[in-house]
């Protein structure tokens, strides 16, 4: 016997599928907030600190200076919060994780502002780093749908990617070690791609696994959990917008 659910204000009537799919529709819409979250910490981060450093120190010796020191601070602090943030997932304590999260999140930025600066004197303009997240952005969304229509069962071939990638690096490092010459930038470009693949298929699995979580309702009591899959997105981005970029600049010379 199928039991309804009925709204008393408009008098709509919701089936368990239907309160099934909102709750799932709510359970993910909390992980993507704090998805967004962290981009938007990032992305402002990166835009704003390197005119933070040339108006308070200038753009001579003396605030590249405290730029370069501070990429490297803010590598180290990037390294230790994503391991603390990792850790942080098992605490019960939501503000933790999301005081961690936040942090790195902005380290992260601190360190993505160098690419910000090297584009903008390279080539005059920042449509590298545009084209960079629009492309990393198409491909999560890709990924995504593929995770979910797949059920995950997608991360069965990353142990074969995984071996594919170690035979290549070994063959292009002979071929750089033994036979330089225009063979070994063929072999950069496979291992770019081979890699950024593999990047691609583990945001599919994570996607996915997330999805999993959300349709058990996972997330509706545990604000933890939601921050750590959305830390978990986060990380998956970074590293494939920062490969993808890396792509570029080398094409590029």
């Amino acid at each position: 016997m199928e039991i309804y659910n009925v709204n008393e204000k408009d008098k709509r009537v919701s089936s368990p599928q239907d309160l099934q799919k909102k709750a799932v529709t709510l359970n993910l819409t909390k992980v993507y907030l704090w998805f967004a979250y962290g981009l938007a910490l990032t992305g402002g981060m990166a835009m704003g600190w390197p005119y933070i450093v040339s108006s308070i120190w200038g753009s001579g010796q003396a605030g590249y200076d405290v730029f370069l020191s501070s990429l490297i601070a803010y590598g180290i602090i990037a390294i230790v919060f994503a391991l603390l943030s990792s850790f942080a997932g098992l605490s019960k304590k939501s503000w933790i994780i999301a005081t961690f999260y936040t942090i790195f999140a902005i380290a992260m930025g601190g360190v993505l502002s160098s690419a910000v600066v090297y584009f903008a004197r390279s080539e005059g303009n920042l449509n590298t780093l545009l084209y960079a997240f629009l492309v990393t952005a198409g491909s999560f969304m890709i990924m995504g749908f593929l995770g979910i229509f797949t059920k995950g069962k997608i991360g069965v071939f990353l142990p074969f990617l995984i071996s594919f990638l170690f035979g290549v690096a070994l063959i292009s490092l002979f071929n750089l070690l033994f036979f330089r010459g225009s063979t070994y930038f063929v072999w950069y470009w496979v291992i770019s791609i081979g890699i950024l693949a593999l990047y691609l298929i583990v945001a599919a699995v994570d996607i996915n696994r997330i999805y999993r979580i959300a349709a058990q309702r996972g997330f509706e009591n545990d604000s933890t959990l939601a921050i750590y899959c959305a830390y978990n997105l986060y990380a998956d981005f970074i590293i494939i917008f920062m490969y993808i970029l890396r792509i570029f600049a080398a094409s590029k010379r």
